[in-house]
């Protein structure tokens, strides 16, 4: 009388239940955070290109450009450091200011 030959039992379909909200719980978020981790790598990467165009503009015409510069979305804006170095500064997708700048002086 206690086995059911239609089907699941009520516990065995709690239990698979149980589990799958388990791994929907757990996994979700986890591949969430990954991928906002690869999009600030991506944006940091192309904050890194947007810098070497910049050096590489200033090496042969001698002049920066100042004005803002759109690539993939964001908006990068070109700063000189009080130590000579020359930074970008960007808005995240999470809205978060980031710079980056280079290691050495020009």
């Amino acid at each position: 009388m206690l086995k059911n030959s239609d089907g699941f039992a009520v516990y065995e379909a709690v239990l698979a239940l149980t589990c799958i909200l388990f791994l929907c719980l757990s996994i979700l978020p986890l591949l969430l955070n990954v991928i906002s981790k690869v999009e600030e790598s991506k944006d940091r990467a192309t904050s890194w290109v947007v810098l070497y165009e910049q050096i590489q503009r200033i090496r042969v015409t001698g002049q920066a450009s100042l004005q803002p510069i759109e690539r993939e979305g964001i908006t990068f804006h070109l700063i000189w450091d009080e130590n000579e170095r020359i930074c970008v500064d960007y808005e995240t997708r999470s809205f978060n200011n980031v710079q980056t700048c280079s290691e050495t002086k020009h």
